[in-house]
């Protein structure tokens, strides 16, 4: 009897610190896809970003299992397959690390609507449909537009079906799909979060509890590693 690969989500960052944001973005994705797992996946060393300013690897970690700890959403899980990499922390070898891992499985990478439209600018940002099925999520309510234009300039000749609030693209070519799910806008960032907080006022609404109290516990340490981030950095 033939099975079919289990899909598992990806969801991939800095993570400088977690926050509701990218829980609400896990979540979203599973129940959009049905997806039994959604893998938080720190990168190492981003290639589109300073290293200064960014806690180690070891810490995002450990952040994120406290965070976890009051999800109650046991689809949630934590890779550290990004550490068993050589950096810097291109999307492309990380999935080919995943898939050679995992070969019984088909990944879906969630990515932001602006980052599908920068895609050609990722390295072999063109083929990433080769490896893993994407899950897009605009930070707006206008990006539904851009994620079709971008389909169609990066895969002429593709298929764009809509099913309801979700639309779902088979690149040209490609052996896996891009999916399209408007989320509500969140306003809330890692950079302003990190802002807040080290000066002092309350980000309780938007960091999980037990990852907050580990933030405090190691306050002097983690306020001196975030005050070397450039000005205007938004990991």
């Amino acid at each position: 009897m033939q099975t079919h690969p289990q899909r598992i989500g990806i969801l991939g960052g800095t993570f400088n610190p977690i926050h509701i944001g990218h829980l609400r973005f896990a979540r979203s994705m599973a129940d959009t896809l049905h997806l039994q797992q959604v893998l938080l996946m720190p990168c190492t060393v981003p290639p589109h970003k300073a290293a200064s300013g960014i806690l180690p690897f070891a810490t995002r970690i450990t952040i994120l299992k406290a965070a976890l700890q009051d999800t109650a959403d046991n689809r949630l899980c934590i890779s550290s397959l990004e550490a068993e990499l050589t950096p810097p922390s291109y999307t492309w070898n990380l999935l080919t690390a995943f898939r050679k891992k995992h070969p019984q499985t088909e990944p879906v990478f969630a990515l932001g609507g602006e980052d599908f439209t920068l895609l050609r600018t990722w390295y072999r940002g063109m083929e990433l449909p080769k490896l893993t099925h994407l899950f897009v999520a605009p930070r707006s309510g206008r990006e539904a537009e851009a994620f079709k234009s971008s389909v169609e300039a990066y895969w002429p000749g593709s298929v764009i079906k809509q099913n309801g609030s979700l639309l779902e693209a088979s690149p040209n070519g490609m052996s896996y799909r891009c999916y399209f799910f408007p989320l509500p806008h969140l306003q809330v960032s890692s950079s302003h979060l990190r802002s807040v907080w080290m000066a002092g006022g309350d980000i309780s609404r938007f960091i999980p509890h037990s990852a907050l109290q580990y933030l405090e516990a190691h306050r002097d340490e983690i306020t001196k590693i975030w005050n070397e981030a450039p000005v205007g950095d938004p990991q």
